[in-house]
């Protein structure tokens, strides 16, 4: 399982990356053995500090866009809200999704992928 392409907006510009402006994020998945129904994609986004780390996070489930690529993967999409002026990033990710899985909001922890394993995709605009 990867996300193997992440675009913001169309060419999204550091002119277009203004207050009040809803940029589309769209997503290409490499799933494997996995099917749509297994999984949340979500895109992070937030606040970019001094040391490029996300603060002040918010969570965006992205929907399934479309078939398969030639290649297998699936797109997924969803609408952003620029309501902070500053620094903007966004990571994306994926995790597991079953009805009896625990969400991490109910075990208190924080499931932004780690940048030292590589996990997730990301795009700072500044």
């Amino acid at each position: 399982m990867a996300v193997e392409h992440v675009e913001i907006g169309d060419d999204l510009a550091e002119a277009d990356a203004e207050l009040g402006a809803t940029p589309v994020v769209r997503v290409r998945v490499a799933l494997g053995a996995l099917g749509p129904d297994d999984v949340e994609v979500q895109a992070v986004t937030g606040r970019v500090d001094a040391e490029d780390t996300l603060t002040a996070t918010r969570t965006v489930t992205l929907k399934p866009a479309g078939g398969p690529d030639l290649d297998g993967r699936l797109p997924y999409a969803g609408t952003l809200e620029l309501d902070r002026t500053g620094s903007f990033g966004c990571t994306v990710r994926v995790l597991p999704a079953h009805p009896l899985l625990a969400h991490p909001a109910e075990l208190g922890l924080a499931a932004l992928p780690e940048e030292s394993t590589g996990e997730g995709a990301g795009v700072l605009l500044r």
